[in-house]
């Protein structure tokens, strides 16, 4: 973000998009201004710097950018699972006009391998993917894994999909999104939630990794679970 912050809001703004979920901001901390500069006019922005856990010394972060006719609260309901293989960040936002609400679960995981730190990658999705389907509420969980889900042939991507199908989850973004090949940045959602339609746009002058939008329902809201956000 510290260079394509006008990039990212030109983009939202001519595509009228209602809510990104952007990994690798590179943003320090909330009050950082190419965190705000993305965020166009009538746009707020959620999100988190890289962990101190994770073992790199730049990048990471992640960020969430969502219409004002939202009212969005960081979510808390797995601050618990505390990963050290990957980020991730989660928001509920609430579309103010009427009772509809969406779980927003946002996760990067830098191109890491290895047995062990695999084992431990599984180990510690399936406790985030149980403290989050725990509560019933619609969720999308989205953003670059870094695993070649597309390739029927890789070992790690395919124990990936059969713990997302473990939970009643599927991944929806069926065309490659990295400039230089394989299926990366994904969306995932339960079999009843699925999107009404998945695009996925060349790279561009933003980003060597596509851009990917999709369409979801609005639905009402309930009340289970309110008392996990935080502001």
């Amino acid at each position: 973000m510290r260079t394509k912050s006008q990039n990212i809001a030109d983009t939202v703004s001519r595509q009228q998009i209602d809510v990104m979920a952007i990994t690798e901001t590179w943003h320090r901390t909330s009050e950082d201004l190419p965190l705000k500069h993305c965020a166009p006019r009538g746009y707020s922005v959620l999100g988190a710097p890289r962990p101190v856990t994770m073992d790199c010394t730049r990048g990471g972060g992640i960020a969430v950018l969502f219409r004002d006719c939202f009212n969005g609260k960081r979510l808390a309901a797995f601050d618990a699972v505390q990963p050290t293989t990957f980020e991730v960040f989660g928001c509920e936002l609430d579309l103010r006009s009427t009772s509809s609400s969406r779980w927003y679960v946002v996760v990067y995981r830098p191109p890491k391998s290895g047995r062990d730190y695999f084992a431990k990658f599984f180990k510690e999705l399936r406790r985030l993917l149980e403290a989050v389907l725990a509560y019933r509420r619609d969720t999308v969980i989205c953003g670059d894994f870094n695993l070649h889900v597309n390739d029927e042939g890789n070992k790690h991507a395919q124990s990936f999909l059969d713990v997302l199908a473990s939970f009643g989850l599927v991944q929806v973004v069926k065309r490659r999104t990295h400039r230089e090949g394989n299926t990366l940045d994904l969306v995932i959602t339960r079999r009843d939630d699925q999107p009404t339609n998945c695009v996925v746009q060349a790279p561009d002058t933003i980003s060597d990794h596509s851009l990917v939008t999709c369409r979801f329902p609005l639905k009402s809201s309930s009340a289970e679970g309110r008392a996990l956000l935080e502001e």
